[in-house]
């Protein structure tokens, strides 16, 4: 097999480790003084191992760049107090990962706050090689 065949076969391989989870979202009121931590869990449904990388945006009052906490236009970040993300190695056993964002409402008024999340994943359910 020749070095370029050697590296199709496992980039093909490669690839089916790489899983991607749907979009999650959730929400919660939060008036001043209130704080919230809110825990992704990316489990696997056979079982295995996983390793996952977690994309979130946290976002104040709705969907749009200028409420994205922080850096939104529409935002005054000196409001906010957020930690994380983190992994909390404690609760999690390898085949369910928790990961977790703090977020207090300092001084913003009652205000909703959203968070959109989706994770890759590498799992440890490697494809048989079949190209020998």
């Amino acid at each position: 097999m020749s070095v370029l065949e050697d590296i199709k076969a496992l980039s093909r391989r490669l690839d089916s480790l790489i899983e991607s989870t749907g979009t999650a979202t959730g929400s919660i009121s939060l008036a001043n003084g209130e704080e919230i931590t809110f825990t992704i869990t990316t489990s696997s449904n056979s079982n295995a191992k996983v390793l996952p990388v977690v994309d979130l945006t946290l976002y104040i009052g709705s969907v749009a760049d200028a409420n994205r906490l922080p850096e939104g236009s529409g935002i005054t970040e000196s409001q906010w107090q957020v930690i994380g993300p983190w992994s909390d190695w404690g609760a999690t056993n390898n085949v369910n990962h928790k990961t977790k964002i703090f977020i207090r409402n300092i001084s913003a008024g009652t205000q909703t706050v959203l968070i959109k999340t989706i994770s890759r994943v590498i799992v440890n359910s490697p494809t048989p090689d079949t190209t020998t």
